[in-house]
């Protein structure tokens, strides 16, 4: 079953004013996002956010055990700073440089309701003029795994299907 994580907040008119107080009341001040609380099937959640998307609202549709992450983020640093080194340890092999990082860090500037994302600064790769200047690691709230940018954004691609949008052939 699923619930709905919104990070913006639509149109007063679509949910009731009242209701959308208490959700932002209720709201821990480390996140962007309230959950709806909902525990429906996934397509009944898609076209619900389909709805509040129309309004104008930003909205996640995730399992509903991710209201409640099974991994601290205490537990989930020691993961992302392994894989952190390792993907640092690849930019060094591929370009040729060692490859400098700063602290691994929880990245406050996202939150996501299915994974903690964890960031290390790089100067080496600020100077050489990438963007971003740094490497980036997701780590499942339930499982501890690490979630690639491509899982993520197949979720994504998986929601737009179920709310009835047609990709173009490639």
């Amino acid at each position: 079953m699923f619930d709905i994580y919104i990070t913006k907040f639509p149109a007063p008119n679509l949910i009731a004013d009242e209701y959308l107080a208490s959700l932002l009341a209720a709201r821990p001040q480390d996140t962007t996002g309230v959950w709806l609380g909902l525990s429906i099937p996934y397509q009944s959640a898609a076209l619900l956010a389909k709805a509040i998307t129309t309004a104008r609202g930003f909205v996640k549709v995730i399992a509903e055990e991710y209201r409640h992450p099974k991994i601290a983020t205490a537990q989930a640093l020691p993961i992302a700073y392994k894989e952190i080194m390792r993907k640092r340890d690849l930019a060094t092999i591929e370009m040729g440089i060692p490859v400098m990082l700063g602290e691994v860090v929880l990245y406050g500037l996202l939150d996501s309701p299915r994974v903690w994302i964890f960031s290390a600064q790089s100067p080496t790769l600020q100077n050489l003029g990438y963007m971003p200047g740094g490497i980036a690691v997701n780590i499942d709230k339930l499982t501890g795994e690490i979630v690639t940018d491509h899982e993520l954004m197949a979720d994504s691609d998986r929601l737009r299907l179920a709310q009835g949008e047609v990709f173009p052939d490639e």
